[in-house]
C-alpha cells in the first residue's frame, strides 16, 4: 500500500515536470512568434516611406498627364 502511494507521488511529480516543460516550450515559442511579428512591423514600417513616395508618385503621375 505505502508503495503504491509512493509510485503515484513520483508520477504525478514526473506528469507535473513534464506538464510544466510543455508550457515552457509553449511559452518560447509564443516569445518567438512575438519578437518575429516585431521585427516584420519593424521592417514594414522601415519601408513606409518608400511606399509612400512610389503612391505619391503614381497619383501625381496620374494628375499630371490627365
Amino acid at each position: 500500500m505505502k508503495n503504491d502511494i509512493c509510485s503515484q507521488l513520483l508520477t504525478l511529480i514526473s506528469i507535473y515536470y513534464l506538464f510544466l516543460d510543455l508550457n515552457l516550450l509553449r511559452l518560447n515559442l509564443f516569445i518567438g512568434l512575438l519578437i518575429q511579428i516585431i521585427e516584420k512591423i519593424k521592417t514594414i514600417i522601415q519601408y513606409l516611406p518608400y511606399f509612400r513616395i512610389m503612391i505619391l508618385d503614381i497619383f501625381c503621375f496620374h494628375y499630371h498627364y490627365v
